[in-house]
Formats: C-alpha cells, structure tokens, sequence
C-alpha cells in the first residue's frame, strides 16, 4: 500500500510540474529536513552559521532564509518533499534509493548534493543470548526508525541473510518496531521494553556503549568491510531547475558547513550541546575525535544497500555507479 501511495505522489507532483512557470522567481526559503543525531551536524552549521543566506545574497538573492523541520523518520521526508511542503530532504541510503528510482527519467528526479557523513551503525542487544539472527525469539523486538524502509530496517535484512540465505533476508521483519533514535536508547536502558535489539548511531551508540546489560552484536562498518555513509542530503530535479541559484547556494553552504566542523571540531561540538542540552561538550568531542566518525561529504559503501533493495525486489534496478545517485555539481563527491 504504502508503495502504491508513493507512487501516486510521484505521478501526481509529476503532474503539478507541467504548469509550472519558466518565468517564476526563485524561491525565498529553503526548508530542510533534520532527523536526530550528531550526522545531521552539518545542517546544523548551515542554518545556524546562516552560509545559505551568505551565498545567496552572493548569488543577488538578498531576501532568502534558510529554516528546518525534525522528522522522526524517511517516510515522512520523502512524503513532504513529494508534497512540496519540504525542498532538501536527509536520511540513509534506502530513503533516497527509493526515491531516485521511482522518479529516474521525470522532472522530479531526485538526487543528492552529497553525505553528511560516515558514521558506524552498532547493534546492540540487551538479551545475551542473541549473537545471530538465529538466535532471535518471537519475544525480541528489535528497533528501527522505520520498519522496512529505513536503512536501520536493510540493514537487518542484511544481517538475517548471513544465517538464512538471500530467500531469508525477511526472516526478522516481523520482529522489527518503527521507533526513533531517542527512544530506542531509552527502550534498550531500561531494561523493561519490549525492544530488546536496536542499530545506534552516534551520539546514542557510545551512551548504550557503556549500559549495563546491553551487548553489541555488530556493527555496519564490520558488515561492510569498510566505512560506510550513514546519511545524505537530496532534493528535486524540479527544485534546481526551477532555483539555480538558491541550488547553488545550498551546495557551496553544504561544503563550507562541513569544511568549518572539520576545521574546528570543538566549535562544532559546541554548536550541537547548545542545540541539544541533554548532550554534554567533553563526551560530544570525544564521540567527534573517534577515528570511525568522519564527516565528509563523499558517498562510500552505498551501492550494497541499493544492490539489496533491487534484490528484494524495492527498486527494478539498482543504480550502476554512485555518480548516478549526485547532480553534477557534486559529481567530485562519488567517493567509492
């Protein structure tokens, strides 16, 4: 159902584009989308260090704001961009895999202008019997930001086809629960959830690090081999072709913002504590400084995920290289 919903917004925005006018200014705002973690930092440093209005008014757009929307999970980012409601969508591998396929070839083609970083995935159990996908029970739930879609949810796919096969990559769906990135922590220290197994990300990975009872079984970098993106940022065909210069602008604000958390990760690492109180500075560095986390705006170990979701049968066709996932302004971010 829910494809079938995706596939009428597709057909539908599709549509909407064919009144548009070749004539009609370009946009004053541009809304971005944000889910929780220190992955969307560079976001963060755009909006708040204001480098979209910078290189707009650089591009004789004087009148432009830049402004976000937290959303919990992919199916909600690439429902809003859809809708026209949002214009830079951000999320893992699977949400914009689903999306460049459904709109390849059309007006709203999308595509990324980059990632926001790598950043490892670890799968943490509070059950200690549990080393394999195998060793999973009716009673273990485990936590995803959205089941089936998310890159949390390929991500158990994958880790099930390990023990069962390709034909078995589904075998621990019916375990998986659509929860955010907060609360699965939450869920997973307690000790009193239903959840019992949950992917964290940075910060919430080194918190469940060090809580008594809970066990990593693995982590993406391992499954991998290597480092992997954890999130990119994406947008329309439509929206470059109808803003070039706000597009443009948005790039060069993205490669700044993430150039500035590089160049002064201390600075950053504040930025995040005053946007997040509950975080602390000294442990918000240090998850910084560790050497598996690295904000980068090139796309590495993607083509797996996409590789899977045309196996199972999500998309007709994986895409042959990541130069096809990046606009051409940002082809130099193909990584590996």
């Amino acid at each position: 159902m829910k494809k079938n919903i995706l596939s009428m917004a597709v057909l539908a925005a599709v549509a909407a584009c064919s009144f548009g006018s070749a004539l009609r200014a370009e946009t004053n705002e541009v809304r971005m989308s944000r889910q929780f973690g220190l992955n969307y930092l560079a976001i963060d440093v755009m909006i708040e260090q204001k480098l979209i209005e910078k290189y707009c008014k650089e591009a004789g757009l004087p009148d432009v704001k830049a402004t976000t929307v937290q959303l919990a999970g992919p199916a909600a980012m690439n429902d809003a961009l859809l809708s026209g409601s949002l214009d830079f969508a951000t999320g893992g591998v699977p949400a914009l895999t689903t999306l460049w396929s459904k709109t390849k070839g059309t007006p709203l083609e999308v595509r990324s202008i980059g990632a926001l970083g790598n950043m490892p995935n670890v799968f943490y159990t509070t059950n200690p019997n549990i080393k394999s996908a195998k060793d999973f029970t009716d009673k273990d739930k485990i936590a995803v930001t959205s089941v089936k879609v998310s890159t949390q949810a390929i991500f158990t796919e994958m880790f099930a086809m390990k023990d069962f096969g390709d034909k078995g990559f589904d075998k621990l769906n019916s375990s998986t629960v659509s929860l955010s990135h907060p609360d699965s922590t939450a869920a997973l220290m307690s000790g009193g959830s239903e959840i019992t197994a949950y992917w964290s990300s940075p910060p919430f990975m080194f918190k469940l690090a060090k809580a008594p009872g809970v066990y990593a079984i693995t982590d993406s970098y391992t499954m991998f081999g290597g480092p992997v993106t954890f999130n990119l940022v994406w947008c329309t065909s439509k929206f470059r072709t109808d803003n070039p210069k706000v597009f443009g602008a948005v790039v060069k604000a993205f490669r700044e913002a993430t150039a500035l958390i590089n160049k002064d990760k201390t600075a950053a690492a504040e930025l995040y504590v005053k946007l997040n109180p509950k975080e602390k500075l000294e442990e918000t560095i240090m998850i910084m400084n560790d050497p598996r986390i690295t904000f980068d705006n090139n796309l590495n170990g993607v083509l797996p995920v996409s590789i899977h979701m045309a196996k199972t049968g999500r998309i007709p066709k994986a895409p042959e290289s990541t130069k096809d996932f990046l606009f051409p302004e940002v082809q130099d971010f193909a990584g590996k």
